[in-house]
């Protein structure tokens, strides 16, 4: 006796709990899980003065991201370098401008020859920010 349940493949990502019944000979089975919400766990921001933000904005022309918009990243992509391990790391993207609100992973590392330009505008914020709050 197998149900539907069984042949429902979920996405990699998505959230699920794994679960054995008798209703199914206790095989393991993947059930979606709904109530589950995501936790950030660091969020960091700052106020730049004019400077700063004349220094980014070359970093932060919206076109140069909208290529990336329904990308997905894969180890098999030109410059594949690694991946962030145990952690997940967001770029959100709001401009004032008619371009919609833009999300992209940054699971994946690139070189320098194929960087996405969200990995590339954080790495230039850390640098230059970030760092020189630090010191």
């Amino acid at each position: 006796m197998s149900s539907d349940i069984d042949k429902t493949i979920y996405p990699f990502t998505a959230p699920a709990k794994m679960i054995r019944s008798g209703k199914n000979g206790f095989q393991t089975t993947l059930i979606p899980d709904k109530l589950f919400v995501k936790n950030v766990e660091f969020s960091y921001g700052l106020h730049l003065d004019q400077r700063q933000y004349e220094d980014l904005l070359p970093y932060c022309n919206a076109i140069d991201f909208e290529p990336y918009r329904n990308r997905t990243m894969s180890m098999d992509d030109e410059g594949f370098i690694g991946y962030r391990d145990e952690i997940k790391v967001s770029f959100c993207g709001v401009t004032d401008s008619y371009i919609p609100y833009i999300e992209l992973p940054m699971n994946y590392y690139y070189d320098e020859k194929h960087i996405w330009p969200s990995e590339n505008y954080t790495v230039i914020s850390i640098r230059h920010f970030l760092t020189m709050i630090k010191n």
